[in-house]
């Protein structure tokens, strides 16, 4: 009887510090949801967009639309132009479904002035029955992250 409660709690430590070490690794995800319209502040940058359906052009796929975000980004001071850095994107769906998302123009901090807006054009092909539930994320770590209401 003893040796099996002596497995049962070693058994679980190992199983406890074994979940710790993941839950440390990997942490859940933060996502600050953002209205439509509306812009949110993430690392020194006030994030605005508008996601669009691109028209079908010829020699597109099919089965994917094609979404084009308008970004505005706006720092809010010249000390955090010195600290920026490009955040990655990717389009999402509430069911946990993701697509890459990529800009389409570049941004470095030579294009950033303080307090002035800055645009950049990121796109993604979504399945075209989840078109219009498709929103744009944008992060820099899975605790840092912004959801933009379509």
């Amino acid at each position: 009887m003893a040796a099996v409660a002596a497995v049962t709690v070693t058994v679980g430590a190992q199983w406890w510090d074994r979940s710790a070490w993941v839950a440390d690794r990997y942490p859940a995800e933060v996502i600050k949801d953002v209205g439509r319209g509306q812009s949110a502040t993430l690392h020194g940058m006030s994030w605005q967009l508008s996601v669009a359906v691109r028209p079908r052009s010829a020699g597109d796929n099919p089965k994917a639309t094609t979404l084009v975000a308008a970004v505005q980004v706006t720092p809010v001071s010249a000390e955090e132009i010195t600290r920026f850095s490009m955040p990655t994107f990717e389009a999402r769906d509430r069911a946990g479904r993701t697509w890459d998302a990529l800009p389409a123009t570049t941004l470095s901090s030579f294009d950033l002035h303080a307090g002035k807006v800055a645009r950049l054009t990121v796109v993604a092909a979504v399945p075209n029955e989840l078109k219009d539930t498709a929103e744009l994320v944008l992060s820099y770590s899975n605790r840092e992250m912004l959801r933009f209401a379509r």
